[in-house]
């Protein structure tokens, strides 16, 4: 429909309700992923998860460039409306092994539940996301992630711009401009997501070890050759092995805290305000398109690092609202977004391309730093004040249930 209206108007309405559909399918494809993926795998899985949204902008970007450049840019909608119709609602591959049907949507969920499955979720509301943003992990990687992406997109919005003003490049050169940054994002997005599990299994040995050398010395202190079964350090819990949030066999693993994920993305904040910084001044000064490209994929490839692990450790946090914690940095990201495309080029014309993407890497740096900062000082406080004040909801819940009358 997006491809009919005669009026921008009537274009923007539409294009807003595609939206609301595009990021239905990026929520409960992430809630999916932490569903039935291990802990101990869960930043790979996000990793590949990723690459659709990744790469979809990349492939837009250049099949939207040469319809826009050579037919119309209605084709663009027109193609997509194409391809949806050779899909249609996935009936016509009915009895194919490889695809899942889901559930009619009026299907009542069963009462009981079912062994290994999670605690049930609470239900959807405006103050089930608020209390989610409150919740001071959650909020701080939302803004984190929300700061880093509007910096991109300000390379985003400004670069077919610069491209066409001052190097003369045409529409479909400009699209085929956006395959390095895009790239990048699928390379970065794949090689964090492994580089995160490793880490984490590397940090749960350790802990192992650690526990087994205490282990010994207490056996030793107290004369003994048995086996001890307690340790401050670890916990029975199958959430390293098993998919889902609640535990299905009693293995012990060590205690790993969440905050572990984030130490990667120091790194990825470094390159990403690295690339913003080499962007603005390589425009401001003219240098040649390749270096300038190199830029922005450097920029593009810190931000999705830094969003595999953001993910990877919201699904260990808040277990059981996994696609709730990607559709508050969705709704936090997007509207950034725009303001961003909205600001960027008045940005750019009082303070020069090379001040303004300085700025903009400053505050990331400043910016998620510092939120990353605080993360490591207290979020260990924050999670078990959490705790403590869903043991107190539920016990009261409890209370009211058996409460006669």
């Amino acid at each position: 429909m997006a491809a009919a209206p005669p009026r921008f108007g009537a274009l923007v309405v539409l294009r807003i309700i595609q939206a609301f559909g595009a990021c239905s399918v990026i929520s409960m494809g992430a809630g999916t992923i932490a569903d039935i993926t291990p802990p101990a795998k869960r930043a790979f899985a996000m990793s590949i998860f990723s690459l659709g949204p990744q790469l979809g902008p990349v492939t837009g970007g250049v099949i939207g460039g040469a319809l826009a450049g050579n037919v119309s840019w209605r084709w663009i909608f027109g193609l997509l409306e194409t391809l949806r119709y050779l899909v249609g609602n996935g009936t016509v591959y009915k009895g194919k092994p490889w695809i899942l049907f889901p559930p009619p949507f009026f299907t009542r969920a069963p009462k009981d539940p079912i062994p290994g499955q999670g605690p049930k979720p609470p239900k959807p509301s405006f103050k089930t996301y608020w209390n989610l943003f409150s919740y001071p992990p959650i909020g701080i990687v939302s803004f984190n992630s929300a700061l880093l992406f509007a910096s991109f997109y300000c390379i985003a919005t400004s670069l077919p711009v610069t491209l066409e003003r001052d190097y003369h490049w045409s529409t479909s050169d400009v699209g085929l401009a956006y395959l390095a940054p895009g790239v990048a994002m699928a390379g970065s997005s794949l090689v964090t997501g492994q580089i995160s599990d490793w880490h984490r299994k590397k940090l749960i040995e350790g802990k192992k070890k650690q526990a087994a050398q205490a282990s010994a010395k207490q056996q030793i202190a107290n004369g003994t050759n048995g086996v001890t079964t307690t340790n401050n350090d670890l916990e029975k819990t199958g959430a390293e092995d098993k998919p889902g949030t609640g535990p299905t066999t009693q293995q012990t693993q060590p205690k790993l805290n969440p905050e572990s994920r984030l130490l990667t993305q120091y790194p990825g904040v470094i390159i990403s305000a690295l690339g913003t910084f080499l962007y603005g001044w390589l425009l401001d000064r003219h240098l040649h398109p390749a270096p300038v490209l190199v830029g922005a994929s450097l920029a593009a490839g810190g931000m999705s690092s830094v969003f595999v692990t953001s993910q990877a450790f919201c699904t260990e946090v808040v277990p059981t609202q996994a696609a709730a914690t990607v559709a508050l940095a969705n709704m936090l990201r997007n509207p950034a977004a725009a303001v961003a495309a909205a600001i960027v080029q008045p940005l750019i014309d009082r303070m020069g391309i090379g001040w303004c993407f300085t700025g903009l890497g400053i505050l990331n740096i400043v910016g998620v730093g510092a939120g990353l900062g605080l993360i490591w000082w207290r979020g260990e406080f924050w999670r078990s004040e959490r705790e403590r004040k869903l043991t107190e909801q539920k016990e009261t819940q409890e209370m009211k249930t058996k409460a006669p009358g």
